[in-house]
């Protein structure tokens, strides 16, 4: 079986160099269709005694059972932490060290230091009053059913996590706030197509993720056809639900058209809410929150895109006046496309240009909270001399990587990817 998968893969190499003959593309017909099979028995078969080894040791005396507990125990356990270059071991420096750092993050108060004239950028301003409409019994009762009793847990983000950071933090919610917050997230839902323009697409109905790396893709392969200088930035953005300020939220919600009453609820629900930090089965202290979006509130992802709507207008208010530079003869678009804090943006590989799209972050975290990670962003360039690539970098002190790079977990290139490209994701 090993030898036919390697026969197949260095037929389908050979396929992107060259027309096989009738004889290879027999023989890797055959091949293929022989390894499927052989693959779905041995499937059937692993199924099989995974089963009958389940049934006959799963007895709650049986070391087969305890074993499994043990290995779920120790999957959920963080035997260590580190946090301010100091090891937490045990139970209580563990608690210590979660506390500090997620207060840091979420309780500590920024005010924005600047603040944006949202009526010149171009931003909708609706009559969304039929959204205060007193909830429902039957609004209630339709998202009853998808409400579960919760707690707040720590979820790695990678294997063999070993500082706090690694960890991304779940606010599982009281039922009773997560059941009005459910119906005002599925009132939101219904005009978040009016609110939001087409350069993001998460959360939003009849939109898909696809939308923004087709996008992305088609962007990259036509400025590559056309010999036109260009910038990818992949901009990464620090903490970006546990960052948003609240301030800057309720004043683009008043600007948006949201009435008096809605902007109250969400001021009371973000002012009135707390968490502690579920390690190990025990809890920290409970910490006031002062800003960001708990992740697990219904709410909180169509409300971070509305923040991130602003971006986008930024970025097209600065095109329209000048500050940054016309790509491929004026014709792009949109300079951006965003998928939650997946930022994309396109620019002339200048140093007048990459000093913009920096002034542009800046303002950006400093009203909105959101700051942007350049150790963790990068830049792509198309068709730019090494000089160019210099310049930016310089400025925005970020790195560089070349085509192909990843964008929304697929590979981004100017060319119609090969079987070697996408065999992970098969894998």
């Amino acid at each position: 079986l090993a030898v036919a998968h390697e026969v197949i893969l260095q037929l389908d190499r050979a396929m992107d160099s060259r027309q096989l003959s009738p004889e290879e593309r027999s023989l890797r017909v055959t091949l293929k269709g022989r390894c499927l099979a052989l693959a779905s028995l041995e499937r059937i078969r692993l199924r099989q005694w995974a089963r009958l080894r389940y049934l006959k040791h799963s007895g709650t005396a049986s070391q087969f059972f305890h074993l499994k507990i043990n290995a779920r125990r120790r999957k959920k356990i963080i035997p260590m932490i580190q946090h301010g270059g100091v090891w937490g071991v045990t139970e209580e420096d563990k608690l210590d060290m979660a506390h500090d750092y997620f207060c840091s993050i979420m309780g500590s108060l920024s005010p924005p230091s600047a603040a944006l004239d949202l009526g010149r950028l171009g931003l909708p301003s609706l009559n969304l009053s039929e959204l205060e409409v007193e909830i429902t019994k039957d609004e209630a009762k339709k998202h009853l059913h998808l409400l579960n009793t919760a707690s707040i847990i720590l979820l790695p983000k990678k294997d063999d996590p070993t500082q706090l950071a690694d960890y991304r933090p779940i606010s599982l919610i009281h039922s009773f706030i997560k059941l009005f917050t459910k119906v005002l997230a599925a009132r939101l839902a219904a005009r978040m197509n009016e609110l939001v323009g087409p350069a993001q697409s998460a959360f939003i109905k009849s939109r898909r993720i696809q939308e923004n790396f087709l996008y992305v893709q088609g962007v990259v392969r036509k400025l590559h056809r056309a010999k036109c200088p260009a910038v990818l930035l992949k901009l990464d953005i620090a903490k970006a639900f546990d960052s948003v300020s609240w301030e800057f939220l309720i004043e683009l919600l008043r600007h948006l058209g949201f009435g008096s009453k809605w902007r109250d609820c969400i001021a009371v629900l973000l002012g009135s809410s707390s968490t502690t930090v579920c390690i190990n089965g025990r809890d920290t202290h409970r910490i006031g929150l002062a800003r960001g979006l708990r992740q697990g509130d219904p709410l909180s992802p169509l409300l971070f895109v509305l923040v991130m709507e602003t971006f986008a207008a930024l970025c097209n208010t600065a095109v329209c006046r000048g500050a940054l530079s016309p790509l491929a003869g004026g014709v792009l678009p949109l300079r951006t496309s965003l998928y939650a804090d997946d930022a994309i943006i396109f620019f002339h590989p200048s140093s007048m240009d990459a000093a913009s799209i920096r002034c542009l972050l800046s303002m950006m975290g400093t009203a909105t909270g959101l700051v942007s990670n350049y150790s963790k962003s990068s830049i792509t360039p198309i068709h730019c001399s090494q000089e160019q690539i210099d310049e930016v970098a310089d400025v925005l002190g970020c790195p560089v990587r070349q085509l192909p790079i990843k964008y929304l977990g697929l590979p981004l290139s100017v060319r119609k990817p090969v079987k070697a490209d996408i065999q992970p994701l098969m894998d």
